[in-house]
């Protein structure tokens, strides 16, 4: 995937007229979520432009259920083929797919590592967690909810839910690793795989 989600959402927004935007808005205010999750306020959505309302999106559903309510969004205002784009844009294609075949799994890794990935990464779980959410990896609601359990078993779930969002969730995780000064550990640890893309 050549642009990060972040910026794949933030340019279709950006390709919204200004009356288009004013109405996604309102419809994503009124959007029917999955249970446990919170519509955007009104109040937050009104005065957002582009940027902001990119940060929201991704900060109440992260980036996986983001994607699907904006592209459901766009279809609802008769975006389709802004829905459309985003879609195809974050589909990897079959060069994506060659060069995750080239190396370890980010997934695999996670799996393999796990337990001495937990402890370098309870040292300062909390840092991890703000830099999840800042990724988009994790909810503010999760984040939050988090905050209140004990060092390693907040990195055990950060870890559980990338392994549950998939192979780029999996590989964007290991990438903001290198965000936190106290993971270089983590990071030797990594370097020991051949890896795919960036990762």
């Amino acid at each position: 995937m050549e642009k990060a989600v972040r910026d794949c959402l933030h340019d279709i927004l950006q390709d919204l007229t200004k009356d288009e935007l004013k109405n996604f808005k309102f419809k994503l205010n009124g959007f029917k979520l999955k249970k446990g999750y919170n519509n955007i306020t009104m109040g937050k959505l009104e005065k957002a432009s582009p940027v902001d309302l990119t940060r929201y999106i991704l900060s109440y559903y992260a980036q996986d259920y983001g994607m699907k309510v904006t592209v459901d969004v766009l279809k609802s205002i008769n975006k389709k083929d802004l829905a459309q784009k985003l879609s195809e844009t974050l589909r990897p294609g079959p060069a994506d797919i060659a060069v995750m075949d080239t190396g370890t799994k980010c997934s695999e890794i996670l799996h393999r590592e796990q337990k001495r990935l937990t402890e370098v990464l309870k040292k300062r779980p909390d840092a991890l967690l703000r830099e999840l959410q800042f990724q988009a990896i994790i909810t503010a609601k999760e984040h939050n909810a988090w905050r209140r359990n004990k060092p390693e078993e907040k990195v055990r779930r950060s870890i559980d839910k990338v392994l549950h969002q998939g192979e780029a969730a999996c590989q964007q995780f290991l990438e903001s690793l290198k965000n936190l000064p106290h993971a270089r550990p983590c990071l030797n640890l990594i370097s020991e795989y051949s890896l795919p893309g960036e990762c």
